[in-house]
């Protein structure tokens, strides 16, 4: 008896569940369209974005990667 108890509860905890859909993945970009949209995007000049990217060997990225490595790469010290 409990047993079907515990399988109803389940059914309905199943079929009164709220749906969340599913997480979506971040969209990935080129280097080439940060670098054509560095100043909208980051603030910065083209070749800063290019530079950040290009030193450590990031082809494709998300927006968000991309912002996180530029803005680290500004704040670096020169030499």
């Amino acid at each position: 008896m409990a047993a079907k108890n515990t399988e109803q509860t389940k059914a309905e905890l199943r079929e009164n569940a709220v749906r969340i859909p599913p997480k979506q993945k971040e969209s990935m970009y080129t280097l080439e369209e940060f670098v054509a949209n560095a100043d909208e995007l980051f603030g910065v000049r083209p070749e800063c974005v290019f530079a950040a990217l290009k030193q450590i060997g990031i082809q494709e990225c998300t927006k968000a990667k991309a912002a996180e490595i530029v803005k680290a790469f500004r704040g670096r010290e020169v030499k």
